[in-house]
């Protein structure tokens, strides 16, 4: 059997990646609305339907894109479990990292009922509206804590492979995680637009 080459490794993890960075980013985004730092964050979501909307724009581009990543279908080029197959087969397999596949298949078998989860709200009710579409939404609601969970197992598999390149190649790996302020900036805004109103009236 043909091995599956280092740069096809290479070319397929960067892909995962962005798709993992932007579904993750997106995930970041919805915790930040539904969990807010702050009373006047708080108030502004409860009060501000275009918030809501937007949050809700959000989550579920967050599931479609995270639903090509776990879904093991050949519709998803570069879903995970497709991309340890082709590890297994590849010009880099080695003893150590036949165990790391393992166990990350393990981990990954973990997270079935949340990868369940996600491709039935992407199939029926997110990307496709089946006739039942709300009964899918009650019974298939996902919390913070599932979805970090199998977040964290594929952030391990995208950086310990991109560990057997070299660390030039690491850099492509670099992404924005620092704090959110969407709604503070709401805050900031109608604050500064109320001083203006009454600037303007003296």
């Amino acid at each position: 059997m043909k091995k599956v080459s280092s740069d096809t490794i290479r070319k397929m993890i960067k892909e995962i990646f962005f798709l993992y960075d932007f579904a993750k980013q997106c995930h970041r985004i919805t915790n930040y609305f539904i969990n807010p730092e702050t009373l006047d964050e708080k108030e502004i979501y409860n009060k501000c339907r275009n918030v809501q909307l937007v949050n809700f724009v959000f989550w579920r581009t967050h599931i479609i894109e995270v639903a090509k990543l776990v879904t093991n279908s050949g519709n998803q080029n570069y879903n995970i479990f497709s991309f340890l197959d082709k590890l297994k087969t590849s010009q880099l397999y080695n003893d150590s990292l036949g165990e790391k596949i393992s166990l990350w298949e393990i981990q990954l078998d973990n997270c079935n009922a949340t990868i369940e989860k996600i491709t039935k709200l992407r199939n029926k009710a997110y990307a496709h509206t089946d006739k039942n579409y709300q009964k899918v939404l009650n019974e298939n609601q996902l919390n913070y804590e599932e979805i970090e969970s199998l977040y964290n197992i594929i952030d391990t598999i995208i950086f310990e492979v991109y560990g057997l390149f070299d660390w030039q190649a690491s850099t492509d790996l670099e992404y924005e995680d620092g704090n959110i302020h969407i709604m503070n900036n709401i805050i900031d805004r109608n604050k500064w637009l109320t001083g203006q109103f009454f600037k303007e009236r003296r």
